[in-house]
């Protein structure tokens, strides 16, 4: 059984967390995390996310370049 996210309330007060998703597969959450560089990534790592009650792993992957950004989905509306 997966556990809930512990640190839910953090990212609803916390300005560095862009978006969260609760997510299917290895990992249980996707966190979207803004930070000046990796420094100012790593410092807030370390101070705030490792420290997180129920945060066991972190994995992470870095953008090097927006592609595309949309918030918009491709689905059509039923009409009538």
């Amino acid at each position: 059984m997966r556990a809930v996210f512990p640190c839910q309330a953090s990212t609803q007060s916390t300005h560095r967390f862009s978006n969260c998703f609760k997510a299917t597969g290895e990992d249980d959450f996707l966190l979207i995390v803004v930070a000046r560089d990796l420094d100012d990534y790593s410092a807030f790592v370390d101070t705030t996310l490792r420290r997180l009650p129920g945060v066991t792993s972190i994995r992470w992957n870095l953008s090097l370049k927006e592609m595309k950004a949309s918030s918009k989905l491709p689905v059509r509306v039923a009409e009538g």
